[in-house]
C-alpha cells in the first residue's frame, strides 16, 4: 500500500503564489525604491514583494537581501529549480541568500524557496533541512511549510515524521481554505502507518469542522473504507 502512495507528497504541493492575494503593500515598496529598482527588475520586485512577506524594509541589510532574492523569485516562477537553489548568470541562489542574510526576512524566505525547489527535484533531505529553517507568523505560509516537510517525509516513507508535520499544519491558524487539505494528508499518512482509528477520527473531525469544504466528499469515502478495514482487523 505504501508503494501505491509513495508519490502522493509531490502531487499535493501547493503553489506558494496563492499567498500573493493577501498582501497589499507591494506597490508602495516598489514606488519608494523605483530609482534603485529599474525596468524589468521592478516587475520581479513587485512579484516577490506581493508574496510578501516584506511588510516594510528594516535597514540596509534587509533591503540588500531583498534585492539579492529577486532573481530567485524570477527563477521560481520559471520553475528553474537549479537556478532557484544555486543562482545563475551571476545572481545569487536561495541557499546563498539564506546563508549570507540570515536573520533577515529575505534570508528566511529564501529557505522556503530552496525547500520547495529541493522537494520538486526529489532531494528530500535537503528540502526538509531548508523548510525547517523557515519561520513565519503569517496566516498561511507557515502551515504550508509544515505541510511540505510532511510531504518530503512521505516520500522518504518516514510516516511518523510525516504525521507530526501534517498535524502541525492542521493545528496552525486553522482556516476554511487550506486546513481541510492538510487534514486529508494527515489522515492518509495515518492510514499508511496503520493508525486506522486515528485516521477515522481525522476524517470525522474534517466533516464536523469543515462541512462545506470540497474535501468532505473524499473524507466520507475514505472514512467508510478505513472503517471497513477496522472491522476486518478486529474480526
Amino acid at each position: 500500500m505504501a508503494k501505491e502512495h509513495e508519490n502522493k507528497g509531490l502531487d499535493l504541493i501547493e503553489d506558494p503564489e496563492a499567498l500573493a492575494e493577501q498582501i497589499n503593500k507591494s506597490e508602495e515598496f516598489v514606488k519608494k525604491n523605483k530609482t534603485v529598482i529599474g525596468g524589468a527588475v521592478a516587475v520581479v520586485a513587485l512579484a516577490i514583494v506581493a508574496i510578501a512577506y516584506f511588510s516594510s524594509t528594516s535597514g540596509e541589510k534587509e533591503f540588500e537581501a531583498q534585492l539579492e532574492l529577486y532573481p530567485t523569485q524570477h527563477y521560481f516562477e520559471q520553475d528553474s529549480l537549479d537556478a532557484v537553489i544555486n543562482g545563475s548568470n551571476g545572481a545569487s541562489g536561495a541557499l546563498d541568500v539564506a546563508e549570507e542574510y540570515s536573520g533577515t526576512k529575505a534570508g528566511n524566505l529564501a529557505n522556503f524557496y530552496a525547500g520547495v525547489a529541493f522537494l520538486k527535484k526529489g532531494e528530500y533531505d535537503q528540502a526538509i533541512e531548508s523548510l525547517k529553517k523557515f519561520k513565519s507568523s503569517d496566516l498561511l505560509i507557515q502551515a504550508r511549510a509544515y505541510s511540505l516537510v510532511g510531504d518530503a517525509y512521505m516520500e522518504k516513507n518516514e510516516l511518523a515524521n510525516a504525521i507530526e508535520f501534517y498535524q502541525k499544519a492542521v493545528d496552525y491558524k486553522q482556516n476554511e481554505s487550506y486546513t481541510p487539505r492538510y487534514m486529508l494528508k494527515l489522515a492518509l499518512a495515518q492510514e499508511l502507518n496503520n493508525q486506522l482509528a486515528e485516521a477515522v477520527k481525522t476524517y470525522e473531525t474534517l466533516e464536523k469542522e469543515f462541512p462545506k469544504s470540497t474535501e468532505v466528499t473524499n473524507a466520507k469515502k475514505n472514512k467508510a473504507k478505513v472503517k471497513a478495514q477496522l472491522l476486518v482487523s478486529q474480526g
